[in-house]
């Protein structure tokens, strides 16, 4: 991010490529905002034992979007075959909710 907002600090006034760069911005934020939200719901689930998902779920309903599941597929894919780091994030659970 650091290094966009350099390059739209160097990139001419009222250019169109300043402009475009700004709202590339705003939306490269706007996704690692989504990102860290999704983190967060699943770190609940990973601190929540699995008898209290039920609640969690019902407490969460609103986060709980197929974009959400989207990234618990992302980082279960990520994992590959290492079967500790998958378990670890215990997402074959999550997708249960799902």
């Amino acid at each position: 991010m650091k290094r966009l907002d350099e390059r739209i600090a160097a990139a001419a006034a009222g250019s169109d490529a300043r402009a475009e760069l700004r709202r590339f911005a705003r939306r490269l934020r706007s996704v690692a905002a989504e990102m860290a939200a999704h983190a967060g719901t699943l770190a609940a689930f990973e601190a929540t034992p699995a008898s209290e998902w039920e609640a969690l779920a019902a407490a969460r309903r609103r986060d709980l979007t197929a974009e959400f599941f989207e990234f618990v597929q992302t980082l279960a894919a990520a994992a590959g075959d290492d079967a500790a780091r998958r378990e670890g994030a215990r997402s074959d659970s999550v997708f249960r909710l799902h």
